[in-house]
Formats: C-alpha cells, sequence, structure tokens
C-alpha cells in the first residue's frame, strides 16, 4: 500500500522560484502588443499583464518586442491578467532620484509646471 502526501497550491508556489506577483513590485517584461488603448506584456513565468493608455508615461513610443519596466496595480484581475503601470514606476523613480539628492544634501534646480492650495507641482 502507497501513502500520498497532499500537497497544497501555496506549498507549490512556495517551494518555486517563481516570486508572486504584489502591488508596488517593479517588474520587467516584454511586449507582446501595442493596441489603440493598452499594450499587452509579457511577464514571463508570472503570465500576461496589460497597461492601460493612460498610465504609459508621456507618451511614449512602445514597440512590440521592445524590454519594459512596469509597477503592478493588481496582481490579478478576475481574469488572470496583471494590471500594470509605466506612470508609476516613473514616479517611484522620481522618488528615489530624490531620496538620494536629499540624503547626499544636494541642491537641485526644479521648475514647477503648476500650484494648487498645498503648494506647487513639479515633475
Amino acid at each position: 500500500m502507497s501513502k500520498t502526501a497532499t500537497v497544497s497550491m501555496d506549498d507549490l508556489l512556495e517551494s518555486s522560484d517563481i516570486k508572486q506577483l504584489k502591488t508596488g513590485d517593479m517588474v520587467e517584461g516584454t511586449v507582446l502588443s501595442v493596441r489603440k488603448h493598452e499594450v499587452w506584456v509579457d511577464l514571463g513565468p508570472n503570465g500576461v499583464g496589460v497597461v492601460m493608455q493612460r498610465e504609459i508615461h508621456g507618451g511614449q513610443p512602445i514597440e512590440v518586442g521592445q524590454q519594459i519596466t512596469t509597477s503592478i496595480v493588481d496582481p490579478e484581475m478576475e481574469d488572470g491578467i496583471a494590471l500594470l503601470s509605466m506612470k508609476r514606476v516613473e514616479k517611484d523613480r522620481g522618488w528615489d532620484e530624490l531620496q538620494r539628492a536629499f540624503d547626499a544634501q544636494e541642491i537641485i534646480e526644479i521648475s514647477p509646471y503648476d500650484a494648487n492650495r498645498g503648494g506647487l507641482l513639479v515633475e
């Protein structure tokens, strides 16, 4: 008589080298398809993700086969696709650069593009 071990999907995922996607993670992927309102990205073993047009920073040109860095907005929507953002990556990189300059006590020059009751808006 043989014994069979019960293994859960969580156990299998924990034992694999595949990193589970979490909101806010930055991931690299290859552009699969560029459509009018979305860009589809191959995330390798983590599946496929989509970047909606409003989440592409500055209207930068994107081509099929291009490597891009994105941020996870939703790791798994209803259809199993990850929702991605390129704007968040740029914002995160900007904050990292500001933190580096602050830590080094560097003086930087900026030009605000707008103002509101809370202060000046810069990019």
